[in-house]
């Protein structure tokens, strides 16, 4: 479990960096950035016991073919 909340937190880190780098900011202003919203409860994720790939693809089949 250790390593998926590793995980998450770099996946976090480098989402920052991209939305800091379009917006133009510089060095300096990208690490506030980061920091300021490089927070645990942002890397929350809810844990499913089910998927429903069927359902989905049952709807995009029926989208391609109207």
């Amino acid at each position: 479990m250790d390593f998926i909340k590793e995980l998450m937190s770099l996946n976090n880190i480098v989402y920052l960096d991209r939305v800091a780098e379009k917006q133009g900011l510089d060095e300096v202003e990208k690490n506030e950035y980061i920091h300021k919203y490089n927070k645990g409860n942002n890397r929350l994720f809810v844990a499913s016991k089910s998927y429903m790939i069927d359902e989905y693809r049952k709807t995009i089949v029926k989208d391609v073919v109207l």
